[in-house]
């Protein structure tokens, strides 16, 4: 009777074992963060703090695409869950929250989350060590591009792409004499620094001068007396929207009326009902067209905002993000079979020419997870962004 009951013991355990071990197999083979019927993601943005004029719109556009995707049955069967946390643009609170999204919620992608510094320390724990995509920030750096990063995909132009563009385009328009003013910080350095040779390689007579700015200035008036000592034609603005107001308002009560060029972070409505006339005939690149555009696809974000983030008026940044996430969700949708992150990033090199209707074409492949490197030249006329015509390429050093 004892052998009896010891050899059914043991057949229950070798059962046990191996409905543990089926457990555990099935287990493994399911992506972290997606189920039959939902996709769960993750965000890290600043929504408090000095970039919360950023990070606010950035949660918006996200939000709205994504309600307009779900109210239409999801993506292949699955609703998409979107779990979005405040970093107060602190990098070890950005770490602190991804830590927390694999611990507890196992997201299939970080999306849309925003800072250079930030997104830069995320990358060896979520793209290098858990192996989780990274998709679609706002920031971002050319070392994280070249080489490409298996599960690190942008869309934004980068900044040194954006600088240098600026510096060509002050170059061909005829300035000899152009100042550089930057938000400090050796990223914001390294970005401006390719406003020289873009300038020179347009104009090879110019010169240009660097003014790094600390974030945040209450006090532009003795920047701007070192701009005017040194009499620039032209100058090329990289800072934020809050701070570029203050700067152009002060750079006009001085009496400098220089041409501003200024990079895609001060192109925002709230740019010009701040800043009033001081921002008539500013030029700037943006990375879409204008949130106003009468394109269909606007005109949906439009709608989406309105019904999904009811307190975001429509600006560059939500849009942005709202374009942003259209592409992230395209890719998606275009997965046969398993959704795992290798299917996915077939999918993601699938994406050619894509056209969102809010961007300028989108294009990926293995050796490429930059999507895009055109932007929209745009300037201020009787108080409204207008579009110059065309697009221009980054990567076409000769635009």
């Amino acid at each position: 009777m004892k052998n009896f009951k010891r050899r059914d013991v043991l057949k229950a355990g070798i059962a046990g074992v191996g409905m543990s071990t089926l457990g555990m197999n099935a287990q493994a083979q399911q992506t972290r963060g997606v189920t039959a019927s939902s996709i769960k993601l993750g965000q890290v943005v600043a929504t408090t703090g000095p970039v919360a004029i950023y990070g606010v719109p950035i949660r918006a556009g996200t939000q709205a695409y994504l309600g307009l995707v779900n109210d239409r049955g999801g993506v292949n069967g699955r609703k998409i869950e979107l779990l979005s946390e405040d970093s107060a643009f602190s990098t070890p609170q950005s770490l602190a929250i991804a830590r927390r999204y694999m611990s507890n919620d196992g997201i299939f992608a970080l999306i849309n989350s925003m800072g250079t510094a930030q997104v830069s320390a995320l990358i060896p724990y979520l793209v290098e060590q858990e192996k989780t995509p990274i998709f679609g920030t706002y920031g971002g750096a050319v070392e994280w591009f070249n080489p490409p990063k298996e599960g690190l995909f942008g869309l934004q132009v980068l900044y040194e792409d954006l600088a240098g563009a600026l510096g060509r385009w002050s170059g061909k328009e005829g300035h000899k004499n152009i100042m550089a003013v930057h938000i400090e910080g050796a990223s914001f350095a390294k970005a401006a620094k390719a406003v020289e040779p873009m300038v020179k390689a347009a104009s090879p007579q110019s010169t240009v001068d660097f003014l790094p700015v600390k974030l945040p200035t209450q006090d532009y008036a003795p920047i701007i007396l070192q701009i005017a000592q040194k009499k620039p034609d032209a100058i090329v603005a990289m800072l934020i929207e809050s701070e570029f107001v203050t700067f152009m308002r002060e750079l006009r009560n001085q009496g400098i009326k220089a041409p501003v060029y200024a990079w895609g972070p001060v192109v925002t409505l709230r740019t010009l009902q701040n800043g009033g006339a001081n921002m008539e005939g500013l030029k700037a690149f943006s990375w879409t067209k204008a949130p106003m555009s009468s394109a269909p696809a606007v005109a949906e974000y439009r709608q989406a905002l309105a019904k999904y983030a009811p307190a975001e008026k429509p600006d560059f940044v939500s849009l942005f993000n709202f374009a942003q996430t259209k592409v992230f969700v395209e890719a998606l949708s275009r997965v046969k079979g398993p959704l795992t992150q290798a299917s996915f990033y077939q999918a993601m090199y699938s994406l050619q020419n894509y056209d969102s209707g809010i961007f300028p074409p989108v294009s990926f492949s293995a050796t490429r997870h930059q999507g895009l490197t055109s932007l929209v030249p745009l300037q201020v006329r009787n108080g409204e962004w207008v579009e110059l015509g065309g697009m221009i390429d980054t990567s076409n050093p000769k635009w």
